[in-house]
């Protein structure tokens, strides 16, 4: 039976702490012992570097060949949603409000909505402005000894598989 990840780590750990407590002595049979377990750990390391790639070249494929049909999916439904709404909107115009049976039902009700016709002409006092933090800026910043207040610069360890 193929031993896992876990498994490995933990004899080597092993082979480590025995290595330690004979003094840094390496005889034959803990440097037989490390050696499969090394060929072990980069078999396994090979088998998780493949099954990770498979995974993300089929999310690739997921994303480029149905994406596209997922969008235009959801935009004819919107589109019958919305005219389904505008036929019915119109027969509660025409008839009055309707008691479907299905417990629903149907009326109108009027509202009221600001619509822009040109944007560049409304006051700026009716204009809200949303602060568009740059992190590349406080990135470079930080480095050079400033310091930014709420900010700091945090180093992540990353998984590389080339």
């Amino acid at each position: 039976m193929e031993k896992s990840l876990f498994a490995i780590s933990q004899d080597l750990i092993q082979i480590w702490s025995e290595l330690e407590e004979n003094g840094g002595e390496l005889t034959p049979e803990i440097e037989e012992r490390l050696q499969l377990t090394q060929i072990e750990l980069s078999v396994k390391a090979g088998n998780y570097v493949s099954f990770i790639k498979k995974l993300e070249n089929e999310a690739e494929f997921l994303k480029e060949t149905y994406q596209a049909k997922i969008q235009s999916e959801i935009k004819k439904r919107e589109a019958l949603a919305e005219r389904l709404r505008d036929a019915l909107l119109q027969a509660v115009q025409r008839f009055g409000d309707i008691q479907t049976d299905r417990l629903f039902k149907v009326t109108t009700r009027k509202s009221e909505a600001v619509e822009i016709i040109d944007e560049s002409l409304v006051p700026n006092e009716f204009k809200t402005f949303k602060p568009v933090i740059s992190k590349t800026d406080i990135k470079k910043a930080i480095k050079s000894g400033i310091k930014v207040e709420g900010a700091e610069l945090r180093e992540n360890i990353n998984l590389m598989i080339k």
